[in-house]
């Protein structure tokens, strides 16, 4: 297969994608990573949430995060591995998350392993991942801790909310920091995922479709711990 060929291959592939997760290709840009980034308040993250929310493009799928590891699963190699040993360490680590914010994050973490500064390309993407884990559950914990209290969490939460909705959190600050990085061209991709996908500003797109289906997801599973409200 000559590189034109494999060009259209990726182009085709992402396209694909992009319908499976319900984000049209032009919506995934700089200008949207931005106006995400920008409306991160760490003081506020309810609000910021809230706000992040009206972002959501019209035909987004609630299921766009189970496509999108679906897809990752199929195509990279050592993501079902990395998802798994993850699952099993943030479950432990977070009590009271739910299962589907439990495969959330690890499907995200898997991911994000595979995403490196470009002086440390070559590292081993499982201390990526120990690394991300390791920040993961710090910032969750943190979040637990500055909000656990009855003057900033809805009295209408059950056990457990306030974990799922530091797990929600913690993706977003994440995920957002991920997709400035890959869009300003700091960070790249590994060895990892550079074996199924090369070149240039398209891998830059299929990576940031990817962080918003995290992204985007996970504000929909968070969407009962603070209304509908914007």
């Amino acid at each position: 297969m000559n590189k034109i060929d494999v060009y259209l291959n990726i182009l085709n592939e992402t396209q694909c994608l992009s319908e499976d997760i319900g984000i049209d290709l032009p919506n995934v840009n700089k200008g949207l990573v931005q106006k995400i980034n920008k409306s991160i308040d760490k003081k506020d993250p309810i609000g910021s949430m809230k706000k992040i929310k009206t972002f959501i493009p019209t035909g987004f799928k609630l299921n766009a995060i189970s496509k999108a590891e679906t897809y990752l699963s199929k195509n990279v190699k050592n993501f079902g591995l990395y998802k798994s040993t993850t699952s099993a360490i943030i479950k432990n680590s977070v009590p009271g998350i739910s299962p589907k914010m439990l495969n959330a994050a690890s499907g995200f973490l898997a991911f994000s392993s595979m995403l490196t500064k470009k002086e440390d390309k070559n590292k081993n993407p499982k201390m990526l991942l120990k690394m991300n884990i390791k920040k993961f559950v710090t910032e969750c914990r943190k979040f637990g801790e500055d909000h656990n209290d009855e003057e900033t969490m809805s009295s209408k939460m059950r056990p457990g909310d306030l974990a799922d909705l530091s797990v929600a959190w913690v993706i977003i600050c994440m995920g957002s920091a991920a997709a400035i990085g890959v869009i300003g061209g700091v960070l790249t991709i590994s060895g990892a995922l550079a074996t199924f996908i090369a070149g240039g500003a398209l891998t830059s797109i299929f990576v940031v479709l990817i962080i918003f289906a995290f992204i985007f997801g996970v504000i929909w599973l968070a969407t009962g711990f603070f209304g509908s409200g914007g």
